[in-house]
């Protein structure tokens, strides 16, 4: 290939894209990769002011960190080249997830059943 630059009509996407390619593709459309890197960015909503919106309501920081990831992964999922390993990221902390849910139910049940047992008429 003598053109550094992405052809879309040489590839299925810029999923199969070199790397070489990828930054060729992206070179001058890219503005701060710092601040507002493209992944986080191709949509009406940035992935930081989505995952911000939606953990702030959890109570439970475990939960919240799990989820924010859960969420990075998926909504990026297409975007950096690896989307299955994205997606198994994902479920990774999905599973986290699940995992701090259970304990802090299984602490809320364990503290309903020590009432249940120190006052017994309580229904």
């Amino acid at each position: 290939m003598n053109d550094p630059t992405f052809d879309p009509e040489r590839r299925n996407s810029l999923d199969d894209a070199t790397d070489k390619e990828w930054i060729a593709y992206h070179k001058g459309k890219i503005g701060d990769v710092v601040n507002h890197p493209p992944h986080y960015t191709n949509r009406k909503m940035e992935a930081i002011d989505i995952i911000e919106m939606i953990i702030e309501i959890e109570k439970n920081p475990k939960v919240a960190y799990a989820m924010s990831n859960v969420l990075k992964y998926i909504l990026r999922f297409r975007d950096k080249g690896k989307p299955i390993e994205d997606i198994k990221k994902s479920s990774w902390y999905l599973s986290r997830m699940i995992k701090h849910l259970e304990e802090e139910w299984c602490v809320d049940l364990t503290i309903i059943l020590e009432l249940k047992c120190m006052f017994p008429s309580i229904e």
